[in-house]
């Protein structure tokens, strides 16, 4: 799978995004999805698609911290991102790695 990464230099933050993580879910997995990513993370920014998230300080940011955001946003790309997508496809779907509900039949 392939992804595009963006970063953004901001008057105080470098934001960086891999956008998008997860392509908009189907409305019947929407939620679980949610609820799964929400465990993981404490926040969800807006409905669609899913982008994956950090930010740096640009004040004192090395080039040591620069590589560790970029090799941590690829390590949970790469750990999460196949689970992710079969979230938000596929409604009965279940994986340890993405903590959801189970669905009762």
């Amino acid at each position: 799978m392939e992804f595009d990464l963006y970063i953004l230099f901001g008057d105080h933050l470098l934001h960086f995004a891999v956008s998008p993580f997860v392509a908009q879910p189907l409305p019947a997995c929407r939620l679980r999805l949610y609820d799964g990513l929400l465990k993981l993370n404490q926040q969800m920014q807006n409905e669609g698609d899913i982008n994956l998230l950090a930010s740096l300080p640009r004040r004192g940011c090395s080039y040591p911290l620069f590589a560790a955001t970029l090799d941590a946003l690829t390590g949970y790309t790469n750990l999460l991102a196949h689970d992710a997508a079969r979230l938000a496809r596929e409604p009965n779907f279940h994986t340890p790695l993405i903590p959801t509900p189970l669905i009762a039949d």
